[in-house]
């Protein structure tokens, strides 16, 4: 009887198993292009007939659950047909055909003007500011992450708002520039502003992949571009939004590390060594054992010799709390956008704060039936206080014996204390809640742009435009450094020296003028389109960098050049360019179906002295 009932319940756990292994399958794969192999990040994935779906990574893979009873996958992705597909096996690889139909749309190409897609002869990539914000990134950079073929983005710093690096379709150049240009309604702007540009303010980026925008904003455009186009006004009632958008961050991953032993250098012998980082001692039991050298009053700091999570645990979670504000109108004649943004927020590393506040505001002006008028403006200032040792703190907390308790260590200012610098087990490395307090880094950033448009529209095939824009930035930094004196004890029984002080100013200012005066000529004659664009560029450049700094400070915490022991370092930096272009960008079409398209600009461009160099780019 009880081999029976066994035999029961062995076959009833083994039918749940299979019931449930049945409900929901993990189905992956790779979606790619037809045209070029090349893999599409960014396409949504849902299962159908639900509100299941994931989108593809940057390598264009995907991995997506389904439920028992569904038996189909819809793939989308703008420019490309959707396909649907039955879900046959655990791997789908799927490849995607370009929409024909959608090359009728009309896109935004470089200088601002708007075309049919069909007529473009480079390939370019629409984000609406739908599609940008859906995940509530608080900058561009991280909204656009995904979405674009052969856009990298690249934190290139850590911490709190970290600036990006863009690169399109790969690097170019071993030494050179390879950053895809930014124009935001019309303007150049530097690459920073991209991590402090308000993303509700945006209704949408075009990416221009390759050359494709040099004729109209030179050779810096020779690695791509993104052509950014912020909200305006829409005729009906006015709309008034406020949202509040909170982000909690956390480190994703560390490496892995092994948790069985402890201090010891000598590999193989496993002898412990109290004061050792290197982690080849005896494995890990539980006793009391020493941490550390012996102190000037005789103490001796002991703990437990097990593992800990406080090499990890030290880590905060990041907190960004974003406020948005709009309000948009329009009628006829006229149209008005003003938006506003606070942000605060706390990273990872303990200490760290980051504040951000945007404005902006884009207006129009239909004065006649042929002359219009665009105009904006933007103010964002942001500001850092960060410890500039974070990269340091991470590797020595990875080279911290696991037994170490460094959680106990954070009141170092108490001088009986075991975080005291003084008392600190440590030879080699600092503290690392004394390194955060020590090395300080406090940042000012200011960005301001303007832009001026004038239309006039002479016929109905003829149309004339002008276009003043300005791009200013202003940095300050101030670095500082606390130092410390040890004990005279302290410096005889241990390797530690001391830390002196010091203190460093750095001003940075840039200006970006530049103004272009263009004609845009439209025609039909019988079978064939002419869309043409002849004009000319003018573009002033000013850099400015001032840097100073000193070691000891007179007065304890008080971080001003007026106050060190020395004389002050300093130097300066500065470069003015100036440069004038003509340009030409035609359109030829034959049935709507056969197009040629040429472009072509020369550069007179004038670096501080008399030098002038001529640059003449084209394609076709």
């Amino acid at each position: 009887m009880k081999r029976k009932l066994l035999k029961f319940l062995l076959f009833f756990i083994v039918l749940l198993g299979v019931k449930a292994s049945a409900q929901e399958r993990t189905v992956t794969g790779v979606v790619s292009a037809k045209e070029d192999g090349l893999p599409l990040p960014g396409v949504s994935v849902k299962v159908k007939g639900t509100n299941n779906g994931v989108t593809t990574g940057a390598n264009g893979a995907y991995s997506i659950k389904v439920p028992s009873g569904i038996h189909s996958l819809v793939f989308t992705f703008i420019g490309f047909k959707t396909r649907e597909q039955n879900v046959n096996a655990r791997n789908i690889d799927i490849v995607l055909e370009s929409d024909v139909n959608s090359l009728d749309e009309v896109v935004v190409a470089a200088g601002g003007i708007k075309r049919a897609a069909r007529e473009q002869g480079y390939a370019s990539t629409r984000v609406d500011g739908e599609s940008l914000t859906a995940g509530k990134s608080p900058t561009i950079a991280g909204g656009l992450a995904g979405k674009v073929a052969g856009l990298q983005i690249n934190a290139v710093g850590s911490g709190v708002n970290p600036s990006y690096r863009l690169v399109l379709r790969g690097n170019r150049s071993i030494t050179g520039n390879n950053q895809a240009l930014i124009v935001l309604d019309g303007a150049v702007v530097p690459n920073a502003l991209l991590g402090n540009l308000n993303p509700d303010d945006v209704d949408d980026i075009t990416v221009l992949n390759g050359a494709s925008g040099a004729a109209l904003y030179g050779s810096d455009a020779s690695n791509g571009a993104l052509i950014i186009t912020t909200k305006k006004g829409k005729q009906g009632t006015p709309v008034i939004k406020l949202s509040n958008t909170t982000v909690l961050e956390q480190v994703s991953f560390y490496p892995l590390l092994q948790n069985s032993f402890g201090s010891g250098s000598t590999s193989g012998v496993q002898v412990y060594d109290p004061i050792e980082n290197q982690q080849y001692g005896p494995a890990f039991d539980g006793t009391l054992r020493p941490i550390g050298r012996v102190l000037e009053n005789g103490t001796q700091q002991y703990a437990a010799y097990s593992a800990t999570n406080d090499k990890y645990d030290f880590w905060d979670t990041g907190v960004s709390n974003q406020t948005d504000f709009s309000i948009s109108a329009a009628d006829e004649k006229s149209s008005s956008y003003l938006s506003a943004q606070y942000l605060n927020g706390s990273g990872t590393t303990p200490k760290d704060e980051y504040t951000r506040i945007a404005l902006r505001y884009n207006g129009s002006r239909n004065f006649t039936k042929n002359f219009t008028a665009n105009y904006n403006a933007s103010y964002t200032q942001n500001k850092y206080d960060i410890t500039s040792a974070t990269s340091t703190i991470y590797n020595n907390l990875l080279n911290t014996p696991a037994q170490i308790p460094l959680l106990s260590y954070k009141d170092w200012q108490n001088t009986g204390g075991w975080g005291n610098p003084d008392n600190y087990y440590n030879d080699y490395y600092e503290n690392p809640y004394w390194a955060i307090d020590n090395y300080r880094q406090k940042t000012q950033n200011e960005y301001l742009t303007g832009l001026l448009e004038l239309k006039y529209k002479a016929t109905d095939w003829l149309d004339f435009t002008y276009r003043a824009a300005i791009s200013n930035r202003y940095y300050k930094n101030k670095n500082s450094t606390a130092g410390y004196t040890y004990t005279q004890y302290t410096l005889d029984h241990s390797a530690k020296t001391n830390e002196s002080s010091g203190v460093s100013d750095q001003m940075l200012s840039t200006s970006n003028f530049s103004t272009d005066f263009f004609a845009n000529i439209k025609k039909d004659i019988k079978d064939f389109s002419v869309n043409a664009l002849v004009g000319t560029s003018l573009k002033s450049y000013n850099y400015k960098y001032l840097n100073a700094s000193g070691s000891g400070l007179q007065v304890t915490d008080l971080y001003n050049l007026g106050n060190i022991t020395g004389t002050p370092s300093a130097d300066e930096s500065n470069y003015n360019t100036r440069q004038y272009g003509v340009w030409a960008d035609a359109t030829i079409g034959y049935k709507k179906y056969l197009f040629l398209h040429l472009t072509g600009r020369n550069d007179w461009v004038s670096v501080i002295g008399t030098r002038k160099q001529i640059v003449f780019l084209s394609c076709c």
